[in-house]
């Protein structure tokens, strides 16, 4: 099974649903902003976190999955706008940045 990088972004304006998301995102990765975490995650453990916060049922906001390697793929759970999704991304990830 691949093991990918990822960044899991929200802007969920309803408080309860803002921290159940964070709460379960948490589970899987590192917080590296406020509403921004990077997870390490193999296909089977991306489809799980992806059930969860579907699960959770989020309808004043939205969460995106952006992985950071080749190819790039980007998910896009909630009620906001999808057009983002087609939209031209560019991610990268440098090892070792967080230590500085």
């Amino acid at each position: 099974m691949p093991i990918r990088q990822y960044w899991i972004a929200y802007d969920i304006s309803n408080d309860r649903e803002r921290t159940r998301t964070e709460r379960c995102i948490a589970r899987y990765g590192r917080r590296l902003q406020k509403s921004v975490f990077h997870c390490v995650l193999d296909t089977n453990r991306l489809d799980q976190l992806k059930g969860e916060l579907e699960a959770l049922g989020c309808r004043s906001g939205s969460i995106i999955l952006a992985a950071l390697a080749e190819p790039a793929d980007i998910s896009h759970i909630g009620t906001a706008d999808a057009s983002i999704l087609t939209e031209a991304w560019a991610f990268t990830y440098f090892p070792g940045a967080e230590d500085r």
